[in-house]
């Protein structure tokens, strides 16, 4: 039989609900410890004989140059604006930033030229249309101002 124990008069409940309760708190303590042990890990840095840089939370046997980095959880990285920080990416994206105004320039001026050639086309085409729709005295005269006027539009819209 199960022991029980009584939370308030008149009521008994077996010692295996109070566990139940407190389990959960206690599994939070122990996470909550370990993890504040790794934030405040020892990392080891060291060059092997090959010149290869390794990193290790251990210290290596019989090596020397072995460097100790400490860290907290609580460190921050360096700001944009301090002056230490390495200034190595700045110039990356400036010159990132250059090239991106270089391409959209050209894009721009691109489009401009574009939207010329579709000027030219929409005037070649309204000049054939009302040679078209000319009135003329012969039709001789009329074959050869459509002609001109479709060679022309043909010229203009092929680009």
């Amino acid at each position: 039989m199960l022991k029980t124990i009584e939370l308030y008069p008149g009521s008994e409940r077996p010692i295996m609900s109070k566990l139940h309760t407190a389990l959960p708190a206690l599994a939070l303590a122990c996470a909550m410890l370990l993890a504040s042990q790794s934030a405040s890990a020892e990392i080891y840095k060291y060059k092997d004989k090959n010149g290869v840089i390794h990193y290790s939370d251990k210290p290596p046997e019989n090596q020397s140059g072995t460097q100790q980095i400490n860290f907290s959880s609580t460190q921050l990285p360096p700001s944009d604006n301090d002056p230490k920080k390495n200034t190595g990416t700045s110039e990356l994206a400036k010159q990132a930033d250059e090239r991106l105004a270089r391409e959209k320039k050209e894009r721009s001026a691109g489009n401009t030229q574009k939207q010329e050639a579709e000027d030219k086309c929409k005037a070649a085409q309204k000049k054939y249309q009302e040679t078209v729709d000319g009135s003329y005295s012969n039709h001789a005269a009329r074959a050869a101002a459509v002609d001109a006027a479709d060679q022309e539009k043909r010229k203009a819209c092929s680009n």
